[in-house]
């Protein structure tokens, strides 16, 4: 789906989004009867879902119906997620500045986590004719912080790694905001099993070099099928990083496996991790390759088809 400017996504997510049908249909059908009753926080979750696995039109615009009437009613994180569509005028939905601001406004007055932080990046950034005001937006990332919005600590992180926004350069800070992100998006995340969120972890925590949390998402993210986290695999350990030790028989396992996969949003993405598969073969002994084609075909009967 479409991407939004703002921080509503956070990491880098898989090239495949997972679908409605990784949600049990006796969860689905429960939320739509509590959403039918007025739930708000099935209309939010229910909206997630549906963001979480657009592929269609159809999909965008039963995100936009769940957000749209949670935050009708007054529910603050729903109130976040409609006025980021709407300041993006996404799908069917108009695109409106001034409402969506003032929707944002409305749901950060309320302390939604989310809202607070997408509002410190508007006001630093100066978007959607936001006047850009550090000061201001240095205020709404603390109080988002304060909070324990994933989002914000990811945003800080960023800051302090890189010595951003009036954040002075301090690794260890950046090093303690990272980990929190991480902590708190496994606390709040609606969708645990859903393989982006997965990967997200996996790189929040790889990045605060907590490897063993990392292997864990990223080994759930596998067993899924996620073609981004089984190329992520590859590459570390080609690279011996993130934890990984340098294995090229691992490696060509995986980018073989990855490969095979052939994500249809981005059909080029399998041909480049092909490549690094053929770059790395000319390292290894015939014996190598052999042993990374069965652990290849061993890896692929253990994922969750």
């Amino acid at each position: 789906m479409k991407s939004a400017r703002l921080l509503a996504i956070f990491f880098t997510f898989a090239c495949v989004a997972p679908k409605l049908a990784a949600v049990s249909q006796l969860e689905l059908s429960t939320l739509k009867v509590r959403a039918a009753a007025g739930d708000n926080s099935a209309r939010y979750k229910l909206g997630v879902i549906h963001e979480l696995a657009a592929e269609s039109p159809a999909d965008a615009e039963k995100m936009i119906e769940y957000f749209r009437a949670g935050a009708e009613a007054g529910h603050a994180a729903c109130m976040g997620k409609f006025a980021l569509y709407q300041l993006e005028g996404f799908g069917s939905l108009k695109k409106d500045q001034a409402a969506g601001i003032k929707m944002l406004q409305a749901a950060a007055d309320l302390k939604d986590p989310d809202a607070l932080a997408m509002l410190a990046q508007i006001h630093f950034e100066g978007w959607y004719g936001v006047t850009k005001d550090a000061k201001m937006g240095a205020k709404y990332l603390e109080a988002a912080c304060e909070l324990k919005s994933a989002m914000a600590y990811s945003f800080r992180a960023g800051a302090y790694e890189y010595g951003l926004e009036g954040y002075p350069k301090d690794a260890q800070a950046a090093k303690r905001d990272i980990l929190a992100c991480a902590l708190a998006m496994e606390a709040t995340a609606a969708d645990l099993d859903a393989p982006v969120i997965q990967k997200s972890l996996y790189h929040a925590y790889a990045k605060a070099e907590r490897f063993n949390d990392a292997r864990k998402w990223l080994d759930k993210a596998i067993q899924a099928g996620s073609y981004a986290a089984i190329s992520e695999r590859g590459i570390s350990h080609m690279l011996g990083s993130n934890g990984e030790t340098k294995d090229l028989v691992q490696a060509y396992a995986y980018f073989n496996l990855a490969a095979s996969i052939r994500p249809e949003p981005f059909p080029k993405a399998s041909s480049m991790i092909a490549e690094n598969r053929d770059m790395i073969a000319k390292e290894m002994t015939g014996a190598q390759i052999a042993e990374a084609q069965r652990l290849s075909t061993e890896l692929n009967a253990k994922l969750r088809k």
